[in-house]
């Protein structure tokens, strides 16, 4: 008999899905373009995880502009997330 693992996405994996949202997107999009990319990319995940649709955007906006990955909301046009 085998051993069934759980995939199941959590809120650490948010900030490397948003930071790759935003590399594909040449290091600067909208909220609606990482998020459209990122359920095009992990569509599954965010079905097994529906936790991650309500957090994601405060999460992951805080710790990836903290942690000098992005830059701060004040450093960039509204409504646009840039990487550092």
């Amino acid at each position: 008999m085998g051993v069934f693992v759980s995939c199941m996405a959590t809120k650490a994996d948010l900030p490397v899905w948003v930071e790759t949202a935003i590399k594909a997107n040449r290091d600067s999009a909208r909220c609606i373009e990482i998020a459209k990319y990122m359920w095009d990319n992990q569509e599954s995940e965010f079905h097994r995880s529906s936790d991650l649709f309500i957090s994601g955007n405060t999460i992951c906006d805080g710790q990836l502009s903290n942690s000098g990955v992005m830059k701060q909301v004040a450093a960039s046009p509204t409504g646009v997330w840039e990487l550092a």
